[in-house]
This record gives C-alpha cells, structure tokens and sequence, in this order.
C-alpha cells in the first residue's frame, strides 16, 4: 500500500440530539369559556393541553395521562378542586398542581396550598388579564427528554 492509501472507513452513525417534547397541562375547569380559552391560548404558545369539567375527571384523566402540570379550579359541582387535589397528590405526591380560581381569599389559597397545589393563580374578571399571571408561573412550554446512560465500573 502506498504512503497516501487509506483504509476504506465503515461511517458512523450520527446521533441527533432528542427532540424537545411539549410541556402537558391538564385544564380543570367547569366553565366552557374558562376551559376553551385556557386551552386554545395555551396550544398557542406551544403546550399540550387537556381540558376536563370536574374533580371526578380531572382525577380520573391525571392518573392516565400523568401531566406535567395541572391548573385546577376549586369551586366546581361534584368533587370539587380541594378534593380533587388531595386525590391527585394522594396518588402521586410529585403531580404539579397550580390552582386558578376566581376565588382568591386567604382561607381558600392557604388550603389549596396545604391540599398539595404548588401555587395559586387568581382569576382576574377579564380573562384578557390572565395569560401574563399564568404563563409567568408555568414551566417552559418545550422539554427536552433527557437520555439516561449507565456505564459499567471497572
């Protein structure tokens, strides 16, 4: 072989790096326009939403879905959003859950807190108002997955 011969190379392949996901939320909320608004202004930005209209659902659709967050309302008919989020953080003590509610008394923000919700987000009369409160407690709307590797120690 000559000075300048190479050895025919097999090509690696080449690892992109994983592709961000959406950010899940599901919406609860018993109010149609509340839910279509959350939902259509948070696909704008980038999110995955689902919405459901009570406790009983908004339980029942966590444990499938698993979110990666929750906005929750409280004053709902049937299993309203206190109970609703005991059983959610009952069931998975890590679940993220922001509650958004037009009632914002001290009584009822201390108690969500203490049923497991992150924060409290109150719901201003315009609903105009709410994205920059909401948005601003919100993680970012695409996630990376992040690839975990082991190696073997020597």
């Amino acid at each position: 072989m000559g000075l300048f011969s190479r050895k025919k190379q097999t090509p690696r392949p080449v690892q992109s790096p994983p592709k961000p996901t959406k950010t899940s939320v599901l919406i609860c909320d018993d109010t149609p326009a509340v839910r279509n608004f959350l939902t259509a202004m948070l696909r704008d930005r980038g999110y995955e939403t689902t919405a459901v209209e009570n406790g009983e659902q908004a339980v029942t659709t966590y444990s499938n879905l698993r979110p990666d967050i929750t906005l929750m309302d409280l004053a709902m008919p049937g299993m309203d959003g206190i109970e609703a989020i005991r059983h959610i953080k009952g069931a998975d003590p890590a679940a993220q859950i922001l509650v958004v509610s037009a009632f914002g008394n001290k009584a009822m923000v201390v108690e969500s807190i203490q049923a497991g919700a992150k924060d409290f987000v109150v719901k201003p009369a315009n609903l105009e108002e709410l994205p920059q409160r909401l948005l601003a407690k919100l993680p970012p709307a695409a996630k990376s997955k992040s690839v975990s590797s082991t190696q073997s120690g020597n």
